[in-house]
């Protein structure tokens, strides 16, 4: 729950869409192991196309947000609502 928070906040704060890559899994059935790496798109860094990283900061608000979404299970909904349709 608190990773797909983070994506939905991401998402907002920077107008664009983030999501959880790998779903959790039951560890009893499956050792833990990172998963294989997905290919980078054509326009990846380093992918000839000279677009680099760009760094940025999470805005300030983020931090107030996440205690807002604690404590208001509607809020929460809501922004994973909007992420969900914004994907």
């Amino acid at each position: 729950m608190w990773l797909h928070r983070v994506a939905c906040l991401l998402s907002l704060a920077w107008s664009e869409g983030w999501n959880v890559r790998t779903a959790p899994i039951d560890l009893e059935r499956m050792p833990a192991a990172v998963p294989e790496d997905w290919p980078a798109p054509p326009i990846a860094h380093g992918g000839g196309s000279g677009v680099g990283p760009h760094p940025r900061q999470v805005p300030a608000w983020v931090l107030a947000a996440w205690d807002l979404l604690e404590a208001d299970a509607a809020l929460s909904g809501a922004l994973s609502a909007w992420h969900q349709v914004s994907l």
